[in-house]
């Protein structure tokens, strides 16, 4: 379940970016040379950005960061994410469910947050996670207090497991990888269209690859995601879309009354290797 809230960088600044991925994979192309060539691209990505993202800072997200990104994500996903808006998710369940992923997240070590370096405070995070497609014991929706959002959590698991049906991924798994999955992505409003949510997922991507992900993947719930990911971060769709006013859960249209600028959710997927960043 992804929530994006802003707007893609400008195109000039894409160019800039892509122009100097591709000088660095020039210089660099021999495979023996991986580990320098993320070491490369991480620091010029880290000068780019300064550019980019005017006084923020991007920084691993740590355990003294979780009060105040469990507060940001559930303010942006009730305000923003069109799923907990169409089935009324409760505060409290919405307060907890960002308390079980932060928690998560921040054991699983590839998220970010991004802080302003003036006032100190965090206006973007991101809630990654890596797993091996295995059930995890006390998976964050086995509790009751999140029976409000289970017709969210379905069309979730749905998405998840169509990742774990491509035959890439199942060579992968026979060869004990493990996949990064972007769980939550927020940024606050105010800041919209600096390119924060970009660069949280840009540099957790690399993050994850250092950990030996092979390949991530996410649940796009709305537009903003679907558009961002397919776009210069290069995800693709993989299968069709689950449309909200169709879909059933327990025999019942619980996303019946959805507005019409929210169509569906869709699984985008890509490969992490040296050669795609």
């Amino acid at each position: 379940m992804n929530l994006i809230v802003g707007t893609p960088p400008s195109m000039a600044i894409c160019v800039l970016d892509n122009f100097i991925s591709r000088f660095i994979k020039l210089l660099v192309s021999c495979k023996w040379y991986s580990q320098l060539y993320l070491k490369l691209v991480t620091l010029c990505r880290e000068k780019l950005c300064r550019f980019k993202v005017q006084d923020m800072e991007f920084v691993k997200l740590e355990r003294q960061h979780a009060d105040e990104v469990v507060s940001l994500m559930a303010d942006m996903f009730m305000k923003h994410e069109p799923t907990f808006s169409c089935l009324k998710v409760p505060v409290g369940t919405a307060t907890h469910y960002c308390k079980l992923v932060v928690n998560r997240a921040i054991n699983d070590n590839v998220s970010l947050v991004a802080i302003t370096t003036k006032e100190n405070k965090i206006v973007g995070a991101i809630a990654n996670f890596l797993d091996d497609g295995e059930p995890i014991e006390g998976d964050i929706n086995d509790t009751a207090l999140l029976r409000p959002m289970t017709p969210i959590s379905s069309i979730v698991d749905l998405l998840k497991a169509r990742f774990y049906d491509l035959e890439e991924v199942k060579e992968l798994q026979q060869s004990g990888n493990v996949f990064m999955e972007l769980h939550m992505v927020a940024v606050r409003d105010g800041y919209h269209g600096q390119g924060i949510a970009r660069r949280l997922i840009q540099e957790s991507l690399l993050m994850g690859m250092a950990k030996g992900a092979k390949m991530a993947y996410g649940e796009a719930t709305n537009p903003i995601t679907q558009h961002i990911t397919q776009g210069t971060l290069g995800f693709v769709q993989v299968g069709e879309m689950i449309e909200y006013t169709t879909f059933e859960y327990d025999d019942k249209r619980p996303f019946s009354d959805m507005p019409a600028a929210y169509m569906g959710a869709i699984l985008v997927v890509k490969s992490l290797n040296y050669s795609r960043l």
